[in-house]
């Protein structure tokens, strides 16, 4: 555990592209292109004194250029990480762990929804975290309708909208498709607040906000301030 060291740089491989930030001291997290980093550290003065970098994943193929790396996965054993106890460990996201952990910290009891390619719901319960569902992200949902050329084009329709044509049939089979499954499996949890991260958090708070009355908190970058967070109090 270092928490005097300045500089954290993390580092999120995900399903579709790879994201890097640098915290550093008390200012906003800094995103910069992973493959421009010699010159990013030169630029913030950043060195093996001064800097830890915490990898989400370990299929990132260069590390040679990394400044004191520590891949965070080795971490994840025998159904915990560190002290949040785990429904399963071996072959959980390390990204979904990533995500709850760093909610554990705030909440006793909370779901935690990740929009990424595909959309994971967990449920944090006492420092435990229930693995939910693996969904289909919007974007895999969106290609399969693209598929249909003789319907035309679709949006996301609520689901109080009358369906009175095969457009308005489609939009409302996709609206249905992406947010009753989410609903379905959280309406046990209603006096839980939601964590929403990941690429379509915006769209899904303003869906889930229409047919619910969740406490909803948008959290951006939770991957990234959960490797920080790791960085500064457990490494």
């Amino acid at each position: 555990m270092d928490q005097s060291l300045t500089n954290i740089i993390s580092i999120d491989i995900g399903n579709t592209n790879k994201k890097a930030y640098l915290f550093k001291n008390e200012q906003e997290p800094k995103a910069f292109n992973l493959d421009e980093l010699n010159s990013f550290a030169k630029s913030e003065d950043l060195n093996t004194e001064n800097t830890k970098t915490i990898i989400s994943n370990v299929t990132l193929n260069n590390q040679k250029d990394l400044i004191n790396p520590y891949d965070i996965s080795k971490y994840l054993k025998d159904n915990s990480f560190f002290d949040l106890n785990l429904s399963y460990s071996k072959t959980i996201g390390i990204d979904r762990v990533l995500a709850s952990f760093f909610v554990s910290k705030k909440q006793d009891k909370a779901i935690v929804i990740d929009t990424g390619s595909f959309t994971t719901v967990d449920i944090i319960e006492n420092n435990n975290l229930k693995a939910g569902p693996i969904l289909p992200g919007l974007e895999l949902l969106t290609h399969t309708y693209k598929k249909s050329q003789v319907l035309g084009s679709y949006e996301l329709e609520a689901s109080n909208n009358k369906i009175n044509d095969s457009q308005s049939s489609l939009n409302k089979g996709l609206y249905l498709s992406y947010i009753a499954p989410i609903l379905k499996y959280i309406e046990n949890y209603k006096q839980y607040p939601v964590f929403l991260t990941g690429g379509a958090s915006e769209l899904l708070k303003e869906l889930l906000s229409k047919e619910s009355d969740f406490c909803i908190q948008k959290e951006p970058l939770l991957i990234h301030k959960s490797l920080e967070l790791i960085a500064r109090n457990y490494l």
